[in-house]
């Protein structure tokens, strides 16, 4: 895990002061290029981003899933950075040699095709390189749907994890929070189950 020095984004700190260290700590967290520090002490079970997601859990647990987050004004960009660091499959293809060039010339079936047979897809899930459901965890909370962002905050979301590499891994955790009272009487829901549907009806299949 990253060494966070939970202090600094404690109850007690600034608004300003609290983001900028919450940015500190994301910036560490790159699920493309792994250091040399966690190739060296990676196996099977921990994969190279093992760290990344004990901070991961550890950050939304203990911080951005508690009312006094949820009530500071940058909690939902503080969301949004965690979902925007789910890497692309573009950004992977390019990291194990394929050029942009060519990935970029791939149509949607030669590009999936290419995810799955480099091993990419199995590396994804099996060692976790995506990161909305820790955002669905952190909306768990009751207290954040009295935020006035909350709707677009979760269609930020929603919206980007559709789209990522890991799509649809984070689902369980997903239509968890959907059937959670807090979501279902938000006067927006209708609205989410909407946009909702027109990236997987599994997902109401299963409410």
């Amino acid at each position: 895990m990253e060494n966070i020095q939970w202090n600094k984004i404690g109850n007690d700190v600034s608004d300003e002061q609290w983001f900028d260290e919450i940015n500190k700590i994301l910036e560490k967290i790159d699920f493309v290029t792994p250091t040399d520090e966690a190739v060296h002490n990676s196996d099977h079970e921990r994969g190279y981003f093992h760290d990344h997601l004990v901070t991961l859990k550890e950050l939304t647990s203990r911080i951005l899933s508690s009312t006094e987050a949820i009530n500071r004004p940058q909690w939902s960009l503080a969301i949004k950075k965690i979902i925007d660091l789910t890497p692309s499959g573009k950004e992977l293809l390019v990291s194990i040699g394929v050029s942009e060039a060519e990935v970029d010339s791939l149509d949607e079936f030669e590009f999936e095709e290419a995810l799955h047979e480099s091993g990419i897809m199995d590396g994804v899930c099996d060692f976790h390189e995506y990161t909305a459901d820790f955002c669905y965890q952190s909306f768990m909370n009751p207290e954040v749907s009295k935020r006035t962002d909350f709707t677009e905050t979760l269609l930020y979301v929603i919206n980007q994890d559709s789209e990522g590499i890991g799509s649809g891994l984070s689902n369980d955790d997903l239509i968890k929070l959907l059937k959670m009272e807090h979501v279902k009487n938000h006067k927006d829901f209708e609205l989410i189950k909407k946009r909702l549907e027109s990236f997987s009806y599994l997902i109401f299949l299963e409410m």
